[in-house]
């Protein structure tokens, strides 16, 4: 990681993190990431076994390291899987055979796409999105998908009514 993040020093450091594939690969495979990704598939695992979603999408897949893992736990496939990730290196590392594969942003894929999902997941990727491009995604989804499951970084546990809008795993 060392080589990378000198690598990347040596550049004028003007490219989001997802353009550089290897660095950020190294980032989520250590230290306090891997029991927080190993957790986060057992959960979605129980999830997709539970709510038996025949199509789901996956926004901001990265290398596959949290649904791979979570399919592969799963007592349940969905039949339809469509992964979108803004870095196409990214994304062609996710190894998940018969996965649809979608080289866009979450913005541009929902804007070409008309599909609906029964679930739509997007793990540690909504933060990378200006608020504004994060309340359109989340507008354009909430009519196209049944369930939406969201996991992102330190988010404070709210209630509104009996709507509980954030679980801790």
């Amino acid at each position: 990681m060392g080589a990378e993040l000198s690598a990347y020093l040596a550049t004028d450091g003007s490219g989001p993190v997802y353009d550089q594939p290897v660095a950020f690969t190294a980032f989520i495979r250590g230290g306090g990431n891997v029991s927080l990704y190993e957790r986060l598939s057992a959960a979605l695992a129980t999830k997709y076994a539970a709510l038996r979603p025949e199509s789901l999408l996956d926004l901001g897949c990265g290398d596959g390291l949290a649904v791979v893992p979570a399919l592969t736990q799963s007592s349940f496939r969905p039949v339809r899987i469509d992964l979108v990730e803004p870095s196409a290196a990214l994304l062609a590392d996710v190894d998940l055979p018969g996965a649809n594969r979608f080289a866009a942003t979450a913005e541009s894929f929902l804007g070409a796409n008309g599909s609906t999902w029964n679930l739509a997941q997007s793990t540690f990727a909504m933060q990378s999105m200006t608020p504004p491009v994060r309340a359109a995604v989340l507008r354009e989804l909430r009519p196209r998908t049944g369930t939406l499951v969201l996991a992102e970084f330190d988010v404070p546990g709210w209630t509104r009514g009996r709507r509980s809008f954030c679980s801790r795993w």
